[in-house]
């Protein structure tokens, strides 16, 4: 025997609303953190490039 189907009812709706918005809070913070994560290495990577061009060959003291 099978219940019939029954509406959400407005406290269930109001609880995934909540969840849903919760979720995409969350995921909003954690791109936000990539993204700046992502610029910072870019400007390591690029800071390191410039440096290794300008700096002298590196050698060996006898």
């Amino acid at each position: 025997m099978t219940l019939p189907d029954q509406d959400p009812t407005p406290e269930a709706i109001q609880q995934q609303g909540a969840e849903t918005l919760a979720f995409e809070q969350r995921f909003q913070t954690s791109a936000w953190i990539a993204g700046a994560l992502a610029i910072l290495g870019l400007a390591a990577f690029i800071l390191a490039r410039k440096h290794r061009r300008t700096a002298e060959p590196f050698q060996e003291k006898n």
